[in-house]
């Protein structure tokens, strides 16, 4: 496989992670919209906050690794 064709595959993965952590925070602003529990869905909110940014930071270092590796 290819540099480029890898560092594409990545930079898609990532987006897809950043867009899953935002998807399942609208169903959970929806929730609260919807009379859900405050301080409930406010946790479960941050805790996919800190997931996503976990698996982004993961994916970037990665990628930088790789570019690294590269030279």
């Amino acid at each position: 496989m290819g540099t480029h064709h890898h560092d594409l595959i990545t930079a898609i993965d990532t987006a897809q992670l950043a867009t899953n952590g935002l998807n399942k925070i609208e169903t959970k602003v929806a929730d609260l919209l919807a009379g859900a529990d405050t301080k409930h869905v406010c946790s479960e909110i941050l805790y996919i906050i800190t997931d996503t940014r976990e698996a982004v930071s993961f994916e970037a270092q990665e990628s930088i690794n790789r570019l690294r590796e590269q030279r």
